[in-house]
């Protein structure tokens, strides 16, 4: 019963932010639908599901690289997760993240399966408790212990193989402790910002300013803001390329911009 009323919650607050929240401050919410091939609303989408269930049903799995996604979140418990019903919790973002149009959530690159990993390793946990009180019935002279050690065991060989397939692996790697200049000049830039100011920023560079600026983030738009990081040598979201990033620095050096700080391809730019 809780969990309904917290989905239903979670749902209604969810409308309301795109709804008005977001345009209110002046945002575009359109940028957060990523269905937009299943329909352009929530109720466009429902009566897609309901007219073609099966072709949705496909999609969760299509392209391959989805496939590479649910094998990796999967593995690392030796598919133990599936036999809990914590995995249930997983659900729902998992369906958000294969069911969009947005080929960054498919992939294991990114942030999107922080969460995920967290519930299906609890998952994993239970789901290997359940089978193996299910093999002791069957075997009573089955060691839990032993079982429950050997699992533990198991997953812990199959993370060092993974290893080397995600980020962790740079932690053992010299090169990654090195300062390339392209970081020194990331650092200059946020240096180069005043604290207090409204600044508009690429999306990597933003965090760093956050603290002690407002930021909005740079992106294919009349600008608002009297400060603007830019970068010119380094593919941002949500700009569709890096043509368009130049062409826009020197659209804002036409309009009054003048340039403060210009190194390793970021441009810190100013208007009074």
């Amino acid at each position: 019963m809780y969990g309904v009323m917290y989905m239903g919650v979670g749902l209604a607050y969810t409308g309301l932010v795109l709804a008005v929240l977001i345009p209110a401050v002046g945002g575009d919410s359109t940028m957060y639908w990523a269905y937009g091939h299943l329909g352009g609303n929530m109720s466009a989408v429902v009566v897609h599901v309901l007219s073609d269930p099966l072709g949705v049903l496909g999609s969760l799995f299509s392209p391959q690289v989805k496939l590479d996604t649910l094998a990796f979140l999967l593995w690392p418990t030796l598919l133990a997760c599936l036999f809990s019903p914590l995995t249930l919790i997983a659900l729902p973002q998992l369906l958000e993240r294969m069911l969009s149009d947005r080929t960054q959530w498919w992939v294991t690159d990114f942030h999107h399966s922080a969460i995920t990993v967290a519930v299906l390793f609890c998952a994993g946990v239970d789901g290997a408790a359940r089978v193996i009180r299910w093999a002791r019935r069957r075997e009573p002279g089955l060691s839990e212990r032993g079982a429950s050690l050997l699992w533990a065991a198991a997953v812990c060989a199959v993370a060092l193989t993974l290893l080397p397939r995600f980020p962790f692996d740079q932690l053992i790697r010299p090169g990654f402790y090195e300062k390339h200049p392209d970081v020194v000049a990331a650092e200059q830039v946020v240096a180069a910002v005043p604290s207090g100011v409204v600044v508009e920023a690429v999306n990597h560079v933003g965090p760093r300013l956050s603290a002690r600026t407002t930021v909005l983030l740079w992106e294919d738009r009349p600008p608002t803001a009297p400060w603007i990081v830019a970068d010119t040598a380094r593919a941002a979201y949500p700009w569709g390329s890096l043509d368009r990033q130049r062409q826009r620095v020197d659209e804002l050096r036409s309009q009054g911009y003048r340039v403060v700080y210009e190194r390793e391809g970021y441009v810190v730019l100013h208007r009074t």
